[in-house]
């Protein structure tokens, strides 16, 4: 007895079926698209603030040290 998959696909549900694999193959490339993007966009982001406030930059990173190393010790 052959199973539904090794049986060849015909008519119009195959068809259906076709259609929404390709639409669903050329969302997945936009998402991965605009993720790309929008990671890009706010890696740049970050980097042009790191560089103009370099000050900012270390009090916010010490601040968030300091956060987490509260927390962690609290845990123990």
């Amino acid at each position: 007895m052959e199973s539904m998959s090794d049986r060849p696909r015909t008519g119009s549900l195959s068809r259906a079926g076709g259609v929404v694999d390709e639409f669903l193959g050329d969302v997945k490339d936009q998402a991965r698209d605009i993720r790309t993007q929008y990671i890009e966009k706010g890696w740049n982001q970050t980097r042009d603030f790191v560089k103009e406030n370099p000050g900012k930059t270390l009090l916010l990173a010490t601040g968030v040290g300091m956060l987490l190393g509260a927390v962690l010790a609290r845990r123990r």
